[in-house]
């Protein structure tokens, strides 16, 4: 979860981040999360999703729930 943020802010290398994206095996799925993915990785995507809250909890003044916000 949020792999795309580690990234970011260089607390995983982005060329490892790459080469682990274009290690994984034909025929399998990698989802990676967080906001501010590199040009490099976003190359290497096959599917780029951009989420925008319209309506949620939090903006009603409730708290965090463990397993759905984090």
């Amino acid at each position: 979860d949020e792999f795309n943020n580690l990234v970011r802010t260089r607390i995983i290398d982005e060329k490892d981040a790459l080469s682990f994206m274009d290690d994984i095996p034909e025929g399998s799925d990698l989802v990676l999360t967080g906001r501010g993915a590199t040009k490099g990785m976003l190359d290497l995507a096959d599917y780029i999703t951009y989420m925008k809250a319209v309506k949620h909890p939090l903006q009603m003044g409730l708290n965090a729930r463990k397993g759905i916000e984090y």
